[in-house]
């Protein structure tokens, strides 16, 4: 009933109607606010981790980014 309902404001010339269904049923076509990416392959990404530094700071800068400290009080520094 609803799709029925949907399919008569189209017929009618409702603009928002409309426009509702192409963003809906014709993403595929290029209808959509929103680009999305689909990868054409699998890779596998390899990240490395390591502690965090800054760049030029002190000693006590760098202790202070130590990974065993709460992210928290990183933020309060």
């Amino acid at each position: 009933m609803a799709e029925n309902t949907l399919f008569d404001a189209i017929r009618a010339g409702n603009v928002v109607a409309t426009i509702f269904y192409l963003k809906t049923k014709a993403r595929d076509r290029g209808y959509s606010e929103r680009l999305e990416l689909v990868p054409l392959q699998l890779q596998q990404i390899e990240v490395e981790l390591g502690i965090p530094t800054v760049p030029g700071a002190e000693d006590d800068q760098a202790t202070a980014l130590n990974v065993n400290t709460p992210a928290v009080s990183l933020l309060e520094q």
